[in-house]
């Protein structure tokens, strides 16, 4: 398998996985009503939310770095970033 291919599967697989998740999460539930709710909610106050956690992730990506400065690794702001994100995904996937 050619390595393009492999990532078109790559991006098959998750946007299937993505699929089964988002229907088992809302099924049984009124999709109408949620689009109603989100058609007049204010979105300057969603996208002020969505840069303030984007903003708060970063924090903790540039932590990271500090925290690894003595040990002298020099990782990047991208690794770091996606790190984070990384376990903050496993963390609300992985049941208690």
């Amino acid at each position: 398998m050619t390595p393009r291919a492999k990532t078109y599967l790559r991006y098959l697989i998750s946007l299937g996985l993505a699929g089964v998740f988002l229907y088992l999460a809302f099924r049984g539930t009124d999709i109408a009503h949620i689009f109603a709710l989100v058609k007049g909610a204010n979105y300057f106050w969603i996208l002020l939310m969505f840069g303030l956690l984007l903003m708060s992730h970063a924090v903790r990506a540039w932590r990271w770095r500090y925290l690894l400065e003595p040990i002298k690794r020099n990782i990047g702001f991208r690794n770091l970033f996606s790190s984070v994100m990384v376990g903050y995904m496993v963390n609300n996937v992985v049941p208690r």
